[in-house]
């Protein structure tokens, strides 16, 4: 019946309990989900997913011994597993680029505006993010999605031009799946590629799917000074023949060399979609760092997306002044690790 159907085992027999057909007593198929999902779904959507009372979740959690969230305990890691058990389990909702005009506030009511709050505190706190639902969105699917493509408060916008050319260099990747900075092009020729036809680089697709023009407009009066403004900042993270911003492989491989490790989170411990950051960034220390200082691993630290999006409200340039090099990582832990969640 459950593959008639395409549905899981779960599905069906909530189904037929919003039917009338099954009692409200746990089923096989219910005690599996329930063991499964303890751990990582708030109590209420559990409940809403096996449509029984909230109550009837908890008595059984207590009966089988198993670790249960409550609504008012939400961390990132259950913040994830709830925002995509409700896009792919709950709405049923495919992973494309669509997806940012198809979800609104409206989609977290009930049991999962637990998970909406818990953005809404981190959002407040680190003012580094557009919205609440692009930092779910975000966290959740690292490598799909980023929260400016989300809707947006009304005040929102890119705070520096840096943060701008970082989303249109990722929105240009997404777009033609052409890394500008793996390849060894100088700016006249990433100019070239961003205004040639064929590779799909258009005012309209990066509006509709990416970047609104009410978010770029403040720092570009037009898409060709856009695309101009973009081979400037993206030339300007190399040096001769080489990079300036040395590649993934490169940074793991230094980190390895120094025996560190980037297989976790130096602030959570999540161990999902990481990332490598530069403490003193890459592009505004070009007058004072050398490409080496600034892929140094001193200079490196591995983070989880959340922390790394965290990380941009660090104030790096007055922990240069005041002669803190060789702290800046653990100035910045403990930067992250303060900021009220």
């Amino acid at each position: 019946m459950a593959l008639d159907l395409g549905l899981s085992d779960w599905e069906v027999v909530s189904l037929g309990r919003e039917l009338g057909l099954i009692d409200d007593g746990l089923t096989k198929a219910d005690l599996l989900f329930l063991a499964s999902w303890s751990k990582k779904l708030p109590r209420p959507v559990i409940a809403d997913a096996l449509k029984l009372p909230s109550q009837n979740i908890w008595r059984y959690q207590n009966k089988h011994r198993l670790s249960a969230v409550s609504a008012d305990s939400i961390s990132q890691q259950v913040a994830v597993s709830t925002f995509q058990f409700l896009i792919e389990s709950k709405l049923k909702l495919p992973l494309d680029k669509n997806l940012p005009k198809r979800l609104s506030r409206e989609c977290f009511s009930g049991p999962y505006y637990s998970i909406y709050s818990y953005a809404l505190d981190e959002v407040k706190a680190s003012r580094s993010w557009f919205s609440a639902l692009g930092m779910l969105a975000q966290i959740s699917y690292p490598l799909l999605y980023r929260h400016f493509q989300f809707k947006a408060g009304n005040a929102a916008e890119f705070a520096t031009k840096d943060q701008l050319n970082e989303a249109l260099q990722w929105s240009f990747e997404k777009m033609t799946g052409i890394d500008l900075l793996d390849h060894h092009y100088d700016e006249a020729e990433i100019l070239m590629l961003l205004t040639e036809p064929e590779v799909g680089f258009t005012a309209d697709e990066l509006r509709s799917f990416y970047v609104a023009r009410n978010h770029w407009r403040r720092w570009y009066h037009s898409f060709q000074d856009l695309k101009q403004g973009l081979a400037r900042s993206i030339g300007i993270l190399k040096t001769g023949d080489g990079r300036r911003r040395a590649n993934t492989q490169t940074l793991r491989r230094v980190l390895q060399e120094h025996g560190r490790q980037a297989d976790v989170c130096e602030v959570c411990t999540e161990g999902r979609a990481l990332e490598i950051h530069h403490i003193f960034p890459v592009a505004d220390t070009e007058d004072f760092l050398s490409s080496q200082e600034v892929n140094a691993s001193e200079n490196l630290i591995v983070l989880c997306p959340l922390h790394h999006r965290l990380a941009a409200g660090f104030d790096w340039y007055r922990c240069y002044l005041d002669g803190n090099q060789s702290e800046r990582r653990e100035l910045l832990r403990q930067f992250l690790i303060e900021i009220p969640s």
